[in-house]
């Protein structure tokens, strides 16, 4: 085959156009490649930033897991081991107690003697472990004796059996032996109830029966879980406690066990008002100077007091009487929890009155009060993990996410953990913020579910009870509360 004429002007316009032809054809190639190319380039960057986000989700996910076990964890070991001190503490004292009477051999021998001195012993004795002073090893051998004497009536009889009764009783509604304790004890209140001299201790004897059950549970002094009962049996045997204590001629028998079960229960359920009224009866004996700072009343008294007195409605409060009603509040609470050391808690345990003060810090009406707040919360979970100082700690943090760090700091917030100014304005940025909001609720998922909403809301302003409701959610929900954090973020 001969090759084309080129020579002529016809052939070179038509290999020209042929020439062109290519040119498209290797064009639309190249760029029909080069779309292919970049199509496939941006699968694989897609592919590849769902892969990593995918990942990034999973690591948080067990971050959250991770850290929301340990706390828990940590905070049930530590509150074990709390119970344990505390416990030994109290053992140690009721065998103080004890060894201050006559040994038991002593005692039998001045029993058989005065059979009449035996049984008004016993009753002082039997009395006073409903109002207050707990029965110990040598106060109980008195009435165990007492009850062999045939001149007993049917009332006494009741009161000593109920009262070493409730001496032997379990400590928790977990335990079968108190669930099934029920039938006796109401057994004997029926028989002190029954006679108008004996009635107010009837009340007690139930009372006694019924804080054992409404502080079981999941959620301390619930009130649909014996408090109802509980408020209403206090305040029976309350009306004869000015009477018992001058009987027994021993003030700290005058029903500061009853005042402070009422009081806890009246508190909890949003009935501050009623609450304090018995904490400032406990705070006439306990609060005084001379009342060891290793009995349990005392930290009882001045932690009650501090907390239902911050639950008052507050609204007629100028801002400057509102900080320092707060300020006094954290002053009690702090002495709470020095008491709570004297009467044998450990660190872990004095946080049940330290773990309030964030809370309380809130209500001061300063510029710096939700960063002072904060770092006072992260001490705090330092030690263990609380229920009450997360929730402070989130309300604070969710504050701070809304509005600005402010201008200047107090020197208290500056003190707290040696920080500076510009420090604590790095310190808690936005990235800072949503790691403290995550860490809050990582911890709070794995707590028990002790939260006494009422409560809550009267020491928290409106503004707060949002970030309330989402830790009233979030509390002892696992990775539930995990999944509500992500679509909240």
């Amino acid at each position: 085959m001969n090759p084309p004429d080129i020579s002529s002007p016809g052939s070179m316009e038509s290999a020209a156009r042929m020439f062109v032809a290519e040119m498209r054809r290797e064009r639309r190639s190249y760029w029909a490649i080069m779309i292919f190319f970049f199509v496939l380039l941006a699968i694989m960057f897609v592919y590849n930033l769902v892969a990593l986000s995918s990942l990034s989700g999973d690591q948080k996910r067990e971050e959250f897991r991770s850290r929301g076990e340990a706390a828990g964890s940590r905070r049930q070991l530590l509150s074990e081991q709390n119970g344990i001190a505390y416990s030994q503490r109290n053992a140690e004292r009721e065998i103080h107690e004890a060894q201050k009477l006559a040994n038991l051999q002593a005692a039998r021998r001045a029993q058989q003697a005065k059979p009449a001195n035996l049984v008004t012993s016993a009753s002082r004795y039997a009395i006073g472990h409903f109002y207050g002073r707990t029965l110990n090893m040598s106060t109980a051998s008195v009435i165990v004796a007492a009850l062999e004497s045939p001149k007993l009536s049917r009332q006494q009889k009741a009161l000593f059996d109920a009262a070493l009764f409730d001496w032997g009783m379990a400590d928790t509604m977990e335990d079968v032996d108190l669930r099934l304790a029920k039938k006796p004890v109401e057994d004997f209140a029926n028989v002190l109830l029954a006679d108008p001299a004996y009635a107010a201790y009837g009340h007690a004897v139930m009372a006694g029966y019924y804080f054992r059950q409404a502080n079981s549970g999941d959620v301390y002094m619930q009130w649909d879980n014996g408090c109802r009962e509980l408020v209403d049996e206090t305040e029976e045997a309350l009306k004869a406690a000015g009477a018992v204590a001058a009987q027994l001629g021993d003030p700290e028998a005058a029903g500061l066990n009853l005042h402070y079960w009422n009081g806890q229960c009246r508190r909890r359920h949003g009935e501050p008002d009623k609450a304090l009224t018995g904490f400032q009866e406990m705070m006439k004996l306990a609060g005084g100077e001379g009342f060891p700072a290793s009995n349990p009343y005392k930290f009882q008294a001045v932690h009650g007091v501090a907390m239902a007195t911050m639950g008052m409605d507050a609204s007629s409060m100028t801002p400057e009487e509102k900080t320092a009603q707060a300020v006094e509040a954290i002053d009690m609470l702090e002495k709470a929890a020095a008491y709570r050391g004297a009467a044998g808690q450990t660190e872990s345990g004095q946080v049940s009155s330290l773990g309030n003060i964030g809370i309380i810090t809130l209500r001061k009406q300063t510029p710096d009060r939700y960063v002072e707040a904060l770092e006072y919360t992260e001490k705090v979970d330092g030690i263990t993990a609380s229920a009450w100082n997360l929730v402070g700690r989130l309300v604070a943090a969710r504050a701070l996410q809304r509005g600005e760090l402010p201008d200047e700091f107090s020197e208290q917030t500056l003190k707290i953990n040696n920080a500076t100014a510009d420090g604590l304005r790095k310190k808690y940025s936005k990235k800072a913020l949503q790691d403290i909001v995550f860490a809050t609720f990582a911890e709070l998922a794995y707590l028990p579910r002790d939260f006494p909403t009422a409560e809550f809301k009267q020491l928290l302003d409106e503004e707060h009870h949002a970030a309330l409701k989402e830790a009233g959610e979030c509390i002892q929900t696992g990775m539930a509360c995990y999944e509500m954090a992500r679509k909240k973020k």
